[in-house]
């Protein structure tokens, strides 16, 4: 997973972020290949050592 994608699931998770960015972080994720199961997972957990092994096992 590049960059872009990796950062793009941590707006996804990060509590903090507007739901306006969280949109434009879906939309890249789904263009990515990624479904609205694996993004759905993305919101359940909130840590950065999560995002990026699921990230990993889901490419």
């Amino acid at each position: 997973m590049n960059d872009y994608l990796l950062k793009a699931a941590r707006v996804v998770s990060d509590p903090e972020q507007t739901s306006e960015a969280k949109v434009v972080a879906t939309q890249i994720l789904r263009n990515a290949g990624f479904s609205n199961q694996d993004i759905a997972t993305l919101n359940v957990e909130k840590s950065e050592t999560f995002v990026k092994e699921h990230m990993i096992f889901l490419a």
